[in-house]
């Protein structure tokens, strides 16, 4: 488990902390979403599109993060050409 961990902190070039405060970061939003959802299925008024665009937010960060990832890996296995 451990060592799984370390090998995925290195392969997102994250130390743990960062780590840490991106995945809560991502978790707290996810679950703000998940209360304004909630609200709008009670009240189909209020908050039209604001948990659908928190969502869609998140999903844009988690991508930028596995992108900026993937670009790293390119990079790291050219290099060894």
């Amino acid at each position: 488990m451990f060592k799984n961990s370390r090998n995925h902190l290195k392969e997102v070039k994250q130390s743990y902390w960062q780590h840490f405060y991106f995945a809560m970061s991502c978790a707290f939003w996810c679950e703000f979403s998940s209360l304004i959802m909630f609200l709008h299925g009670i009240w189909p008024g209020i908050l039209k599109e604001d948990g659908g665009n928190f969502i869609l937010k998140q999903a844009e960060k988690i991508n930028k993060q596995r992108a900026k990832s993937a670009a790293d890996r390119l990079t790291k296995n050219t290099e060894k050409l």
